[in-house]
């Protein structure tokens, strides 16, 4: 159970209270076969439902909600910091067990190494890496009271650290026949585009570093071209969109540039999907992307929370032309979302085999 309670969203890199559910048993395993969806997945079927662990801490020797046929893989989350705790000196071993987890159940893998507040610590000891803190002030999930920190993201140092540590990751991944997307990060605070931006103080720093949306879409084209030169060609290489800095329009910039420079290696998604108005004009973007390249969502937030409008989110993941979703464990783990997670299987299912078709 102490599994469920950690690291299920950026929450519990807090510490913050979240709910739990019963585990998996073989009964509802069995009892999740009415979906006759692709349990074992290939090479040609690369979207589905993503089991979402991590990032940082997580034990990936243990993923019994992969049993499940509607799920088509695991998403794993994993802190550069357990991936390079010196640099140049590399530990595997969660990425190995990411790997060995999904293999033993013939599933997918989605990988995601994150920078930002995730970066190890002798990222801050290099020369002209600056460091911006913020707070609960500028992102909810923070606890009263704690300061978070992470290195300027354009800075020379940070960013040859960066690229030198995914040309080692590229080489260790290189001939996965599991892996079918690494997410981007790198240039955001987590994983995506955003910033922290809404305080005055946080702003300060980010006006004292520098910051300029020029300097922010070039940061953003050198990492995707890093990420293209050293993950496996076979691979999609995914885009979390939104708005780093109040005003810029990165993600309309850097999405059009890498659609015109590399149509259908990146991929785009968004991470705030509840069924709600937050996905804002993401929605639209992702449709008209499906046209060309992958699209997918991740969830805004486990069930815990209480903002996700479960049915109709799965819809408009579907209406989106998602060929995946990345859904938290422990609401993938759930009873009592599994009829929700069937029917998004099965929409899912049916728009990557429409894409396939397309394609031959």
């Amino acid at each position: 159970m102490m599994r469920q309670l950690r690291w299920i969203c950026l929450c519990g890199v807090l510490g913050l209270p979240v709910a739990t559910f019963p585990r998996i048993t073989k009964a509802e395993v069995a009892a999740s076969s009415q979906f006759q969806g692709e349990s074992r997945s290939t090479s040609e079927q690369r979207g589905g439902i993503f089991s979402l662990r991590g990032p940082k801490g997580e034990d990936f020797t243990k993923a019994p909600e992969l049993e499940f046929p509607f799920v088509a893989g695991l998403s794993a989350r994993i802190a550069w910091s357990d991936l390079e705790p010196q640099q140049g000196q590399h530990n595997w071993r969660l990425l190995e067990q990411a790997r060995e987890t999904a293999a033993s159940h013939k599933k997918l893998l989605m990988l995601r190494v994150t920078a930002g507040m995730l970066s190890p610590g002798w990222v801050y000891k290099l020369e002209g890496v600056g460091t911006v803190t913020f707070t609960k002030d500028d992102v909810s999930w923070v606890k009263p009271g704690d300061t978070i920190s992470m290195p300027v993201p354009w800075a020379e140092g940070y960013l040859k650290a960066w690229e030198s540590f995914l040309t080692a990751l590229g080489q260790k991944i290189h001939d996965w026949p599991e892996l079918c997307c690494v997410q981007m990060t790198g240039g955001g605070f987590i994983g995506e585009l955003h910033l922290p931006k809404t305080s005055e103080a946080t702003m300060k720093q980010w006006n004292e570093a520098g910051a300029s949306e020029e300097k922010v879409n070039a940061m953003w084209q050198r990492i995707i071209t890093v990420y293209d030169k050293n993950m496996p060609a076979q691979v999609g290489i995914s885009l979390n969109l939104a708005m780093p800095l109040p005003g810029y329009k990165t993600g309309t910039v850097v999405r059009e540039w890498a659609l015109s420079k590399y149509p259908g290696r990146v991929w785009f998604q968004q991470n705030g999907l509840t069924g709600g108005p937050a996905v804002g004009p993401y929605s639209k973007i992702l449709r008209e992307a499906s046209a060309t390249t992958t699209v997918g969502y991740q969830m805004g937030g486990t069930g815990a929370a209480g903002r996700i409008q479960w049915p109709r989110a799965f819809q408009r993941a579907i209406e989106d032309r998602c060929s995946y979703l990345e859904v938290f464990e422990v609401d993938v783990s759930d009873p009592k979302r599994k009829d929700d997670l069937v029917f998004l299987a099965k929409g899912l299912k049916e728009i990557n085999e429409s894409k396939a078709k397309q394609k031959r």
